[in-house]
């Protein structure tokens, strides 16, 4: 896993939902985002972070 989810699940964030290809779809409205992150892996799937207060 990349450092930005972790740092998130240390902080008391929870993985609740993996969004599959939603950022493919993005893409296609906005070219402008890059096909890989900073660390080369594909950006293909958005997953969403949930802290319970």
């Amino acid at each position: 896993m990349t450092p930005a989810p972790c740092f998130c699940q240390m902080r008391g964030f929870r993985i609740v939902a993996v969004h599959i290809g939603v950022v493919d779809m993005m893409r296609r409205l906005e070219p402008a985002i890059p096909e890989t992150g900073i660390d080369g892996i594909p950006m293909r799937d958005e997953i969403e972070l949930e802290m319970v207060l």
